[in-house]
């Protein structure tokens, strides 16, 4: 869905916790990079289950300007909680953690 893309959530950090039955999930962050055009410094890490499973991570070097992006991961939900935590690693002024959506699907 196109509309998904069209806005973004940004911050130094952000940490969005789900209450899932215990099980194995898809876990697909959509990202989209609608600010910078020419390139950012923008920069992130990923963290699900307190695993990180993306490393300065850049949108923009990745995808560039105004592109859709969809990473997928797999994760198990063991105690009811699913937390998925992002943090910038960007300079100070810059608000290096973002994403657009996130799609959590159950697998079995």
């Amino acid at each position: 869905d196109p509309e998904l893309f069209r806005s973004v959530r940004m911050g130094e950090e952000m940490v969005y916790r789900f209450d899932l039955p215990d099980g194995e999930y898809e876990v697909r962050i959509l990202f989209a990079e609608i600010y910078w055009e020419t390139g950012s410094a923008e920069q992130q890490d990923v963290y699900i289950q307190g695993k990180r499973v993306l490393r300065a991570f850049n949108i923009f070097d990745e995808a560039g300007h105004d592109t859709a992006l969809v990473k997928t991961f797999r994760t198990k939900v063991a105690d009811g909680k699913l937390e998925i935590r992002f943090v910038g690693r960007s300079l100070p002024m810059h608000s290096g953690a973002r994403a657009c959506a996130i799609e959590i699907l159950p697998i079995s």
